[in-house]
């Protein structure tokens, strides 16, 4: 309940954060163009028809992932870790390469950190909902010691992040750092090894975070609605 109130408040603080007209080309432009009503019946299709198509997809997805990985001897949970969520975040990720591109860098981050905040809120918070919908305890998912690792590990490097993010600039080698950080891991799928890359993880971005500590009054007054 926490998570998905989160949720709400960063719907609610984007919804009424400042708006600029967007700069629509192809098939974005075409939508854009069309009377107001017509415009809104074909995005409510697209989502009609986008929520079909999911539900058609994501069984058969999950099952041809799991069996295509055992023929080929890749561990199950290492699939499901993630090669299924970069398949499904591909469209998030080429459309962050295709705004950064173009020269529009804010828009191109902004695009992932959103993806990122409905991941720690939305998602999150709502798989215990689904999972007791679906016949499961109403007490909740119970992890076990991997997914409990994985876990922390993703919860640190998100730490990490927003202690590199805090200063709201993003340079060349700090995405080369990021991306050797979590690289690191991949080779070494002990789970003591793991917990100390997070707690390496933690250990960097709280010191970055005391380098940066002057960025974080005006952070938290832009989360709540003021200006930086």
């Amino acid at each position: 309940m926490v998570l998905l109130a989160l949720f709400g408040l960063y719907l609610w603080r984007a919804a009424t954060g400042e708006q600029s007209e967007p700069d629509l080309v192809g098939v974005a432009r075409r939508v854009g163009e069309m009377p107001p009503r017509l415009r809104r019946l074909t995005v409510a299709g697209m989502f009609v028809a986008a929520t079909v198509i999911v539900l058609l997809a994501a069984e058969p997805f999950a099952q041809a992932l799991v069996s295509g990985g055992r023929q080929l001897g890749i561990d199950e949970f290492l699939l499901v870790q993630w090669f299924a969520p970069l398949a499904s975040e591909s469209p998030e990720l080429l459309v962050a390469a295709v705004l950064a591109l173009r020269g529009h860098q804010d828009a191109s981050l902004g695009t992932l950190l959103s993806s990122k905040v409905n991941q720690w809120t939305l998602l999150v918070g709502s798989l215990p909902v689904a999972y007791a919908i679906g016949g499961g305890a109403a007490g909740g998912i119970v992890l076990d010691a991997r997914q409990t690792e994985e876990f922390i590990l993703t919860a640190a490097q998100t730490l990490l992040g927003l202690a590199v993010l805090i200063d709201l600039r993003f340079a060349l080698w700090e995405a080369l750092a990021l991306f050797a950080l979590f690289a690191v891991q991949f080779p070494f799928p002990q789970t003591s090894v793991r917990l100390a890359l997070a707690a390496g993880y933690v250990a960097i971005a709280v010191v970055l975070l005391v380098r940066r500590r002057a960025e974080i009054p005006k952070i938290a007054s832009a989360a709540l609605g003021g200006r930086q």
